[in-house]
């Protein structure tokens, strides 16, 4: 029931009011609106609503992509992933041409993220009750619920958000499938699972391309810290990839034949905005990285169309338990801490290696594993107190910095 309660709090920051807030169609948004809708009417692709645009077909030129009814990349808008907008087509079809239809798809994808979040918590820290007591993952899918731009991006008709569950069923499916290899239980299917979604991840949002990495990097650690395990743990990461490549080789074959569109999106973005110095990437980045973290919990994006000018990925309230959370996971060193630590670095490059940062839709793929150090840092705050003879007192005031961080939210 608590985790239902959780879920309708998601739906309702989500649902409500969905066609007038934000006010007005985004050119992005209604760039996606007017491909799913020539999508439900047989258009023939690649669209171009722009003249600028024009280019893009001309960047191959004799070679340029074959004309299709059902692409399996968009070019236009500097070219975007496929997944979000047939979605939409399906929504435009139902719904008509309107702004609910737009936005409907990202809306439910940030409810399903409350849940897989949930799922994903839930089978990181599985039986483990000294670190994750049972509530541990509600606590996770409730930051997750209410986090501002997790909220934010539900609401806009882009293709951010659907990245989040497809991440987190990945960190479900591979966590699982570890469970029950060191139980000797059959495993294959779990990896398999993972790579599905890593692999259908890859059609949702170009951020997407750096998430395998999460994987490669635990394994690589995992070898470092077990030598004799090294085959064990190679296996599982071909199943994983493996399956992965078999889902993503439509998209992969497309990005072969014609390799401007996978560069276009990410060279313009990584060479645009005011952060970026020209001729000196590295000192860009670099910059960067404090640029990013002071975004997450002092001073945030102030881009209008992405966030309340200046207001930080996460309250103050979520920022205090995300501090106690990370003292709790470095003190503690344990596997799913590694991997929970190595998730949030390489969810925070897609920011970090573009201009304008912090960039608050490249860094909507950190929303999950900041909810889980956020929660740890509440499970750490309770037991503190607890040990105290202050369990009651803990429950109620903890309970009410939740209520205020998602009135913060509201």
């Amino acid at each position: 029931m608590a985790l239902l309660g959780v879920i309708l709090l998601a739906a309702f920051l989500r649902l409500w009011r969905l066609g007038e807030m934000p006010p007005g169609l985004y050119h992005d948004e209604a760039y996606n609106g007017l491909d799913a809708l020539a999508l439900t009417e047989g258009a023939t692709f690649p669209q171009f609503y722009e003249g600028w645009e024009l280019y893009a077909a001309e960047a191959h030129g004799d070679h340029p992509p074959a004309p299709t009814r059902r692409p399996v990349f968009f070019e236009g808008n500097y070219g975007r992933e496929p997944l979000h907008i047939y979605l939409m087509a399906v929504a435009v079809w139902l719904l008509g041409a309107t702004p609910v239809a737009v936005r409907i798809v990202p809306a439910f994808a940030g409810i399903l993220a409350t849940y897989t979040t949930y799922l994903a918590a839930a089978a990181l820290y599985a039986n483990d009750e000294k670190r994750a007591p049972a509530w541990f993952p509600l606590l996770a899918a409730f930051f997750i619920a209410i986090f501002f731009p997790s909220v934010h991006f539900s609401r806009f008709g882009l293709r951010v958000i659907l990245f989040l569950p497809m991440t987190t069923l990945a960190v479900a499916c591979y966590w699982r499938g570890l469970a029950r290899r060191r139980t000797g239980a059959r495993a294959a299917p779990w990896f398999l699972a993972a790579g599905f979604f890593v692999g259908l991840g890859l059609y949702t949002y170009a951020a997407s391309r750096l998430f395998p990495l999460v994987f490669l990097l635990y394994a690589l650690l995992r070898v470092g810290q077990e030598r004799n395990a090294w085959r064990a743990i190679a296996a599982d990461l071909l199943l994983v990839g493996g399956a992965a490549l078999v889902v993503a080789l439509p998209l992969l074959l497309f990005f072969l034949r014609y390799p401007y569109f996978f560069v276009f999106r990410i060279a313009y973005v990584a060479n645009k905005g005011k952060g970026t110095i020209a001729d000196r990437p590295w000192l860009t980045w670099l910059l960067n990285v404090g640029r990013v973290l002071r975004g997450l919990v002092w001073q945030g994006e102030t881009h209008l169309r992405h966030n309340l000018p200046g207001r930080p990925f996460l309250d103050a309230i979520q920022s205090g338990f995300l501090a106690l959370g990370l003292v709790r996971v470095v003190r503690r060193r344990a596997r799913a801490d590694q991997f929970l630590l190595i998730w949030l670095a390489v969810m925070l490059l897609p920011s970090i290696l573009s201009g304008d940062a912090p960039h608050f839709g490249r860094l909507a793929g950190a929303a999950p594993p900041l909810a889980l150090l956020a929660a740890g840092g509440v499970v750490g705050a309770w037991r503190w107190l607890a040990q105290r003879r202050l369990a009651r007192v803990a429950a109620g005031a903890l309970a009410l910095l939740l209520l205020g961080s998602a009135c913060l939210t509201g």
